[in-house]
């Protein structure tokens, strides 16, 4: 599989859920309000804004919704993220993008302070993606 950032991409961000009760969750904010999230994935939205503008972009946010195989299907890179609480579902986002041959870009709290764990990922983003990413 290759790609390049002057190629057309279609790429999607995934928000994991978070599927331990944790404070990072929220998950008793968002039981008094009604809500699936107590806020959008932001770190996800500012890569979308940084990477390059030809792309196309969709975001999974699987604490809100399950993911759909549409944008599963319509992807060529997958761009995921996340602290600690997140990891199983990083993982488990890696594994399957790794096994079905998709591109997969992985960074946030998690990865870049235990960097092995995802080794499997084909880039691994380390510190500040706003800094990183750019260069």
């Amino acid at each position: 599989m290759k790609l390049s950032p002057d190629q057309a991409i279609r790429c999607l961000l995934i928000n994991p859920e978070f599927k331990t009760e944790s404070f990072w969750s929220f998950s008793a904010s968002c039981e008094l309000k009604g809500a699936k999230s107590i806020s959008p994935p932001l770190g996800l939205l500012t890569v979308a804004a940084i990477m390059p503008q030809h792309w196309e972009f969709r975001l999974a946010d699987l604490n809100v919704r399950s993911l759909q195989e549409s944008d599963w299907d319509w992807a060529d890179m997958v761009c995921t993220g996340g602290m600690l609480p997140q990891q199983p579902g990083l993982l488990e986002i890696i594994e399957r993008a790794v096994s079905e041959d998709k591109y997969i870009v992985v960074g946030g709290a998690d990865p870049s302070s235990e960097s092995e764990l995802y080794r499997r990922a084909h880039t691994l983003v380390v510190g500040e993606g706003e800094e990183v990413i750019p260069l």
